[in-house]
């Protein structure tokens, strides 16, 4: 999700509710549930999306959270971009109760903040993984 030519682009791929509410343990974390997390997709005869960016947070959430949790099951962990992470949760779960309660500018608010948050996490959870994967085979090359 970035601003590119024709505007802002969003990271949609679906992914899982129940993987935002009830995050799984890193010793859980399997290749399986990666691939959950990367998302389904989101069915074109739907027309619109409505909650694009609630929608982009949860999802860049959620492949983040997989993606993090995997890489310290191996040992790399970075605890600044997991208290970002974290606290990007915690604004999309005020954001989602905030949107019950009908408060809109206060859920729009609640997920420009998660949003931003798991942006700046998302380039370096990846490349973070890019960089382990590449460390391994020079290693073994």
């Amino acid at each position: 999700m970035s601003t590119g030519l024709f505007g802002i682009r969003y990271l949609l791929t679906n992914a899982p509710d129940e993987l935002l509410e009830r995050p799984v343990p890193p010793e859980d974390v399997t290749w399986e549930l990666l691939e959950v997390a990367k998302g389904r997709g989101y069915p074109v005869d739907q027309g619109v999306l409505f909650l694009p960016a609630y929608l982009s947070a949860k999802d860049t959430w959620v492949l983040d959270d997989v993606r993090m949790k995997m890489l310290s099951k191996y040992g790399v962990r970075n605890e600044r971009l997991f208290r970002l992470h974290e606290r990007a949760r915690e604004k999309l779960l005020k954001a989602r109760s905030h949107l019950t309660r009908r408060e809109y500018s206060r859920f729009v608010a609640a997920v420009r903040e998660a949003w931003g948050m798991e942006n700046r996490a998302y380039p370096e959870v990846k490349a973070t993984a890019n960089d382990t994967v590449r460390g391994i085979i020079f290693y073994f090359a």
